[in-house]
């Protein structure tokens, strides 16, 4: 959609553009047939006239790619939001399918005791968590990988990789570094730390199904206890 509006609204500029720097020389023409010092101003008075369009038409497109990412990204965590990774991933999963191969694996988080948390220090301390969570996160992820936030209180990561033993260390080392994490919150120690399912796309396996797995490796963690991993 956002690309439609920016493509529209640049094909309209050029015609502006097109059409003033038209003006310019046609008006300017006829000045200078019976004036004569016209033409030298009509060039360079065309010239500002379109790299004036361009410069606006390409402030528009650049605008238009920021409000796009921004949008993709959830405010808080800095994740991507659920519904930007709903539309990526099918097409990772369809590039897998096409190759025969399987190299996507979910890592499904739900931050523990998190609405303890929101009905003791209010929604600026859960804020606060899904921050740091996020940023931990975020900085053992790769170029391959999408980590989004699915809803208040679950994270949905979709890592590039064959081996399920993969995903789980990679639950692990997200494990052992909110282990050293807290806040600091009106004189309380709030300390943070997430149960995680997990869980490798078998073949021909959608997204829905995939998600449905993880969810239910996701409730054996939880009823283990807190910060632990079930595959």
């Amino acid at each position: 959609m956002v690309r439609t509006i920016v493509l529209s609204t640049m094909i309209a500029i050029g015609i502006a553009g097109f059409l003033t720097g038209r003006w310019f020389f046609s008006h300017h023409a006829t000045a200078g047939a019976g004036g004569g010092g016209s033409d030298s101003v009509s060039g360079p008075l065309a010239v500002v006239a379109a790299m004036s369009v361009l410069t606006a038409a390409l402030l528009l497109f650049r605008g238009c790619e920021i409000s796009a990412a921004s949008a993709a990204r959830d405010p808080v965590s800095g994740l991507y939001t659920w519904g930007h990774a709903d539309e990526v991933i099918p097409a990772l999963i369809a590039r897998d399918d096409r190759a025969g191969r399987n190299q996507l694996a979910l890592v499904l988080m739900s931050v523990d005791h998190l609405e303890s948390i929101r009905r003791r220090y209010g929604e600026s301390a859960v804020d606060h968590a899904m921050r740091l969570i996020g940023g931990q996160i975020l900085g053992q992820t790769r170029g391959g990988d999408i980590a989004a936030r699915y809803d208040a209180h679950l994270v949905a990561v979709f890592l590039q990789c064959d081996e399920l033993d993969q995903a789980v260390s990679f639950g692990r080392r997200v494990a052992m570094l909110l282990s050293g994490q807290q806040l600091d919150w009106g004189g309380d120690v709030i300390k943070i730390s997430a149960s995680m399912g997990v869980v490798l796309r078998q073949p021909g396996e959608s997204l829905a199904e995939l998600h449905a797995r993880a969810v239910d490796r996701l409730a054996q963690a939880n009823q283990s206890g807190v910060s632990r991993i079930a595959v």
